[in-house]
């Protein structure tokens, strides 16, 4: 079952790639929209995605009580880990293990404002959940 996610992810990867269709959204197999390029306006998703070392969608709006799912599509282990860096206070419970490829991470969001994520491996990759 995971092995046939990967494979989907990577021949949906492949098919945006090869078309230049880098702007997106394509539904998962859970139905989960899921972006492949940074966008400077909030996309409406609980949907983010860790690829060739960076977010995508960079920055996300969701309502109050969402839980977001980060999933790692990288060869690469990475952890999610809140802003800001080396502090992590932002919220101090946003803080997954390493995550190898297809790996996810859920967490819920349950108080309105704007929340930085990083990369620990690399914190100046980063992305905004703003929560309304």
């Amino acid at each position: 079952m995971k092995n046939n996610l990967l494979i989907n992810i990577t021949l949906i990867t492949l098919t945006l790639l090869a078309t230049g269709c880098t702007n997106l959204k394509v539904e998962s197999i859970r139905n989960d929209p899921l972006v492949y390029a940074p966008s400077p306006t909030p996309i409406e998703t609980d949907f983010v995605s860790i690829k060739e070392g960076r977010f995508y969608p960079q920055t996300i709006k969701v309502a109050t009580g969402t839980v977001v799912t980060f999933i790692n599509l990288d060869k690469t282990r990475h952890l999610v880990i809140s802003d800001p860096h080396p502090e992590h206070d932002q919220l101090p419970d946003l803080y997954s293990n390493y995550l190898i490829e297809g790996e996810k991470y859920l967490y819920r969001f349950d108080k309105p404002g704007a929340y930085g994520v990083h990369l620990e491996d690399n914190p100046s990759v980063s992305a905004e959940i703003k929560v309304k």
